[in-house]
């Protein structure tokens, strides 16, 4: 196994975690710079596409320069959720590493419109 991603989808209305979410893309240190986390992400963002998402977010640690660089190409850019803001200003308060919110806006799914 050389990485993976995982979708995870919440109520809408959670405070912390509305929505869809993406737990990855990792990528094991032996398998990267092969273009294997870029891949996992597109496959992830184009499967929430499918499913009708508009929206999906990711916790990122804010020193984890390559994931960020990953996820910056793909369309993440730097998001506020304020109950989940605190939480991790908690975390980082007990001397856990400091992790971001990232979003990225998935184009609308386009129908197709027969011919007749």
């Amino acid at each position: 196994l050389a990485g993976g991603v995982a979708i995870c989808r919440f109520p809408d209305d959670d405070p912390l975690y509305p929505g869809l979410w993406l737990l990855g893309p990792v990528v094991r240190a032996r398998y990267r710079r092969a273009g294997i986390g870029e891949a996992l992400l597109r496959l992830a963002l184009e499967s929430a596409a499918a499913e009708g998402a508009t929206w999906v977010y990711l916790l990122a640690f804010e020193d984890d320069l390559a994931t960020r660089s990953v996820v910056k190409k793909a369309g993440f850019l730097p998001a506020t959720l304020p109950a989940l803001q605190a939480r991790l200003e908690e975390s980082v308060g007990r001397g856990g590493r400091r992790r971001i919110v990232l979003s990225c806006a998935l184009p609308a799914r386009q129908g197709r419109v027969r011919e007749k």
